[in-house]
């Protein structure tokens, strides 16, 4: 086995499960030590969202189905209300005797919720300026430090164009325990994906609202988290979107990537279990008041090129959009618990994938992507279980001519549902979707950070999947826990590929 030359090598090779591995695990979870999954401000300068939220249904009222836009020339608290709630909201509340349990609008494992959501503003109408706290458990957002620290905050994100035209900015943190106490040093890949699925929401809701979200995913961590006041140790910065609005970009010439590489640094042979994750973390920072390196030019044609020679099975649909049904699709979003076995159509299955990797702005070339980090880093492939008229086997989804190639055909129920450290989800879905991506060269050009990149676009894409399902009328359910070198072996795939998540999406069980 060839010695990791990075730390994000050494990381992903640790934190790997094996069947081994797993049964001898002496993990054992001290619920008296459980984080709480929110953040409790405390202020009299709180500001109230609830009154401007249109939709029923929510746990905080709402006047009742307002589907017209706003114009977003002038945001205001309406925007802000209706952009938190699709981004990371709370949806529904389940009371018990002894405890409550709330679902949010972005799925996260082990219904922990890591990913804390904080909006920079200026010039917002009823609002001052400053960096605010989303309150998930009172929908409202709450000033934590008010002032003009808009030049500070374009430096730390190294002047990205759209920042001139933009009042608002949604910043991303992960905190760290709230993972950890449950999945140890494999808790940064959760956190990663819990964040991308909360991106994922915020891009569409964005959108939806008129603005034109740009993923800032380099950016100077250790400023940027000093702006915020964060302990390092126990939070820190994984993302940040410009929201400027669209009509105010009109003639003007605005980059569309953010992802810049973290400067190199070899493994850490001395970082014991338990220190492993934030040791990543920390290498992949970015200081000084220019990127490491230039934006790199985002490649796709390395997605389309894979797997050529191979049969290829056209997929039908793939035009479906949201749009306006992207609140419903939010709120009834839950992760299904079981699936019947059934079959699903190959529309369905071509709207979900097709959508997935649709463009983000309306009238966009054939072949390009929605906003994440890379679009090119992130490569599909999918095993067939129960897909009407498609035969059963094992495929790799080619995103641009928007059809499969078939690798290998057969019946894989039985060793998906092992990879999935046999979940019932794996072995009862119509499909398993395996988010993949060449490590070595995702490394090659971003360094370190490009771990954040990979894992952030899998579960942005994740997330559009499960809108989609849920649009649909499918299940869906995301998997964070599976057997990495056995869905290598699986595919046939080489060692250097990484598996980031799997995403299940099948007819809905009893459960």
């Amino acid at each position: 086995m060839k010695r990791p030359s990075s730390t994000a090598e050494a990381y992903h090779r640790a934190t790997k499960y094996t069947p081994e591995a797993l049964n001898a695990a002496r993990h054992h979870l001290d619920w008296n030590r459980r984080p709480p999954v929110f953040k409790e401000w405390r202020s009299e300068r709180a500001v109230a969202l609830a009154p401007h939220l249109p939709w029923k249904g929510t746990p905080f009222g709402g006047r009742g189905d307002a589907r017209g836009r706003l114009a977003p020339d002038e945001p205001g608290l309406a925007h802000l209300s209706r952009l938190l709630y699709l981004t990371n909201g709370a949806t529904a509340v389940v009371r018990g005797a002894e405890d409550e349990h709330w679902f949010r609008a972005a799925p996260s494992a082990g219904a922990l919720y890591p990913t804390e959501v904080y909006l920079a503003t200026r010039g917002v109408s009823g609002l001052s300026d400053g960096i605010h706290s989303y309150s998930v458990r009172d929908h409202a957002i709450v000033p934590a430090w008010e002032g003009d620290f808009w030049k500070e905050l374009r430096r730390y994100l190294f002047n990205h164009e759209s920042l001139d035209r933009a009042g608002l900015v949604a910043l991303f943190t992960g905190v760290w325990f709230r993972s950890s106490w449950r999945y140890q040093d494999r808790a940064y890949r959760r956190i990663l994906l819990d964040t991308g699925h909360v991106l994922g929401n915020l891009v569409e809701a964005a959108r939806l609202l008129g603005f034109r979200p740009y993923t800032l995913a380099g950016f100077q961590d250790e400023a940027l988290a000093n702006l915020m006041f964060l302990d390092p140790a126990e939070e820190g910065p994984l993302a940040a979107v410009a929201l400027p609005p669209a009509s105010a970009l009109e003639g003007a010439r605005v980059r569309s990537s953010a992802a810049y590489p973290s400067p190199p640094h070899p493994p850490d042979e001395t970082a014991e279990p338990g220190e492993i994750m934030l040791r990543l973390h920390q290498v992949s920072n970015m200081g000084g008041e220019s990127p490491f390196s230039e934006g790199l030019p985002v490649e796709v044609a390395t997605l389309e090129a894979l797997h050529a020679g191979r049969p290829p099975v056209p997929l039908p649909g793939g035009d479906a959009t949201l749009d306006d049904e992207l609140p419903e699709a939010v709120q009834r979003r839950r992760s299904t618990r079981s699936y019947s076995g059934a079959a699903v159509e190959p529309e369905a299955l071509g709207e979900l994938l097709g959508w997935a990797r649709r463009p983000l702005a309306a009238g966009a070339a054939a072949g390009s992507f929605p906003e994440l980090c890379d679009p090119g880093l992130i490569e599909t492939y999918v095993a067939i279980l129960n897909v009407r008229g498609v035969e059963a086997g094992l495929y790799y989804y080619a995103p641009v001519a928007h059809g499969l190639r078939r690798l290998r055909p057969g019946d894989f129920r039985r060793e998906v549902w092992h990879i999935c450290l046999g979940q019932e989800l794996g072995r009862d879905a119509a499909a398993a979707i395996f988010h993949v991506a060449d490590l070595p060269a995702a490394l090659l050009k971003y360094g370190d950070r490009a771990y954040r990149y990979l894992h952030l676009d899998a579960g942005q894409l994740g997330q559009r999947m499960n809108l989609m399902a849920v649009h649909l009328g499918l299940g869906v359910s995301g998997i964070g826990g599976f057997f990495d070198d056995e869905v290598n072996a699986l595919f046939g795939l080489p060692e250097s590929r990484m598996v980031a998540y799997i995403t299940t999406v099948g007819v809905r069980g009893s459960k």
